[in-house]
């Protein structure tokens, strides 16, 4: 007796199963598809100048008057656009190929008397204070800065407004690097015939670490 009540009810969940198994096959459905799932990176295409048009080099930015003499000044600008998709707010800068050149077996380096007497930034309209004397606090000596120390470190910048970048893309928002160098008026016969150059390589980034860069403003 208990064994054919054990057998009608595992008959009865067996036909349970079987009717809720059917319930679920025959149950209303419906398939939507989400169609075109792409992924498409944008572009940081950096542009430099002197004065003219933007290009991927500038050659001459900061080239001395003709017979520079000692106490001379002049100023030169080097101009940074962005004419891809994707906003810059950062430039770091390394100073290359540096080279000076002293009479035949002298060890004289001109940019020991070339002094940096002014370092501004422009952010679009917006020109940072005078920032030379912040630099010389930084990597010169006796609150001057000179061409040779400034030479020996790598630079990185940011626009001032944390908030908006360097340069902006499709041209919205330029930058301005402006520096101006002097002869050091106390320079002597020493250095008559001399000569010195380097380049400046830049790097656009969205953000990128700065540990052992120097920001060129406060």
């Amino acid at each position: 007796m208990i064994n054919k009540r054990i057998l009608l009810s595992v008959l009865f969940i067996c036909c349970v199963g079987v009717v809720v198994g059917n319930a679920t096959l025959a149950s209303f459905n419906d398939v939507k598809t989400s169609t075109a799932n792409t992924f498409t990176t944008g572009t940081l295409t950096m542009a430099i100048a002197n004065t003219g048009n933007y290009g991927d080099t500038a050659t001459g930015t900061w080239v001395s008057p003709t017979n520079f003499k000692p106490g001379e000044k002049f100023f030169a600008t080097l101009k940074f656009t962005d004419t891809g998709s994707v906003d810059a707010n950062h430039i770091y800068f390394n100073l290359i190929n540096v080279n000076h050149a002293g009479p035949a077996g002298s060890t004289t380096n001109l940019m020991d008397k070339i002094i940096i007497t002014s370092v501004k930034e422009r952010f679009g309209t917006t020109t940072t204070p005078e920032q030379v004397g912040y630099l010389a606090e930084q990597v010169g000596s006796g609150g001057v800065l000179t061409l040779a120390q400034f030479c020996n470190n790598a630079y990185y910048t940011y626009n001032p407004n944390t908030a908006l970048p360097v340069i902006a893309k499709g041209n919205q928002k330029d930058y301005d690097l402006i520096l101006e160098f002097q002869f050091d008026p106390n320079a002597d016969n020493t250095y008559q015939g001399t000569s010195c150059s380097f380049d400046l390589q830049a790097q656009a980034t969205q953000f990128s670490p700065t540990t052992g860069y120097i920001a060129l403003h406060q």
